[in-house]
């Protein structure tokens, strides 16, 4: 049934799961991740950061050619991120313990500061966590 699943259908699964504090199955945990290397693709910028954070706050094992695609796939729409995405993509990179290069992590931070005024106490204070923990 995954393997039908759009964009949309895998972010759900992905955040309720880990809204909700649930535990989710391997093999469920595994054809999301398949699923969603699928449809990469087509991921906007906040599928991007909710299912960076979906797998962070899982604490899933994450397959490492997905990892890679959406760390990438991070900086291609880092510039189009709100400041819910830029917070939630930092904090996923740290919870993951994510090598960020200068590059993605220099996009991120001029990302932040275009959107400071929108953050709130709670982001600003997940952003600065990643930050020192990712660091530059």
């Amino acid at each position: 049934v995954a393997s039908l699943f759009t964009v949309q259908q895998v972010e759900n699964v992905l955040w309720a799961y880990a809204r909700l504090g649930a535990t989710l199955a391997e093999d469920v945990a595994v054809a999301m991740q398949r699923r969603a290397l699928a449809v990469l693709g087509d991921f906007k910028p906040q599928d991007t950061a909710n299912v960076l954070w979906a797998l962070a706050k899982l604490e899933v094992r994450v397959d490492p050619e997905l990892l890679d695609a959406l760390v990438r796939r991070a900086g291609l729409v880092a510039r189009e991120l709100q400041h819910s995405g830029v917070s939630n993509v930092l904090w996923a990179f740290a919870k993951l313990q994510v090598v960020v290069g200068r590059e993605l992590m220099l996009l991120m931070l001029l990302r932040a500061k275009v959107k400071v005024g929108d953050f709130k106490q709670e982001e600003v204070a997940d952003f600065m966590w990643a930050k020192v923990k990712v660091g530059d």
